[in-house]
């Protein structure tokens, strides 16, 4: 994943082609996917979010929404990558300067009023989090 933010995407390509020919479960479908985006395959990508146990254990915390959205905005699929954004924010995610700085795949959504919310949110849950530490 970090190679991809880094620009680096051949090296992004291989290490989730090997993560996914690991049969690891849900990590190598996730590398599949991240795989498949890479090399510009749509619609094998959006094939796999078909899968309704794929998309069900992808809600299960704030870090596969997250990845999911990186790839989905790759692909310019704004919309489904914003619902999975929103998905990352009610698990908690409050990281907005990732979102809005260090994600290049999200760079597109920038200016957008759903994800300029989305980044709100994460803003005011991270002041609420600040705030309650003390």
């Amino acid at each position: 994943q970090m190679a991809a933010y880094a620009g680096l995407e051949r090296e992004a390509r291989e290490r989730h082609a090997h993560v996914a020919a690991m049969n690891a479960g849900f990590i190598s479908q996730m590398s599949e996917l991240a795989r498949r985006a890479l090399d510009g395959d749509r619609d094998g990508a959006l094939s796999m979010l078909d899968d309704p146990g794929f998309r069900e254990v992808a809600t299960t915390d704030e870090w596969y929404p997250n990845f999911l959205a990186t790839y989905l905005a790759h692909l310019g699929e704004y919309d489904e990558a914003l619902l999975w954004l929103e998905r990352a924010l009610a698990w908690g995610f409050t990281n907005h300067r990732f979102w809005s700085e260090h994600n290049r795949f999200l760079a597109p959504l920038r200016g957008n009023p759903r994800f300029e919310a989305l980044l709100e949110n994460a803003r005011a849950k991270q002041r609420e989090v600040s705030a309650a530490l003390g």
